[in-house]
């Protein structure tokens, strides 16, 4: 099978930290069978360290989530390194980990330089937290 047909058939966890000038906030998938957990923290400095506070949790269907990431092309994100475009001097930076198929990583980050369908990713993310 070809790279780009291969889909995610499972994951364990995906995590997508979005920091910007002012904020930073994690989005977290965990697969719980059939269900997975869908959390966003705000992550805040207390004392010089960084602490992961729960701002929102629901439980969505796993079939919704591989959903999603397969729309996304979330395999084909792996190795992404997005550089800051010449002359932007603010925005938001971005660094996703996800554990998929049965102990396959995926890594990615960028400023203000996104993978295809990132935005989509994220909205999808934030549509389920609003649900």
């Amino acid at each position: 099978m070809l790279f780009s047909k291969q889909k995610i058939e499972s994951f364990d966890s995906v995590r997508l930290t979005v920091t910007g000038m002012r904020c930073a906030q994690e989005f977290e998938l965990l697969c719980k069978g059939d269900k997975t957990e869908v959390a966003l923290y705000d992550l805040i400095y207390t004392d010089g360290e960084k602490v992961r506070r729960l701002n929102k949790s629901v439980a969505v269907d796993t079939a919704d989530v591989l959903s999603l990431l397969n729309e996304c092309c979330l395999l084909k994100w792996d190795g992404f390194c997005g550089a800051n475009p010449r002359g932007v001097c603010d925005g938001y930076m971005f660094e996703l980990r996800a554990e998929v198929n049965a102990g396959r990583t995926i890594g990615a980050h960028g400023s203000n330089n996104y993978p295809r369908r990132y935005h989509q990713l994220k909205n999808g993310i934030m549509q389920m937290l609003n649900k």
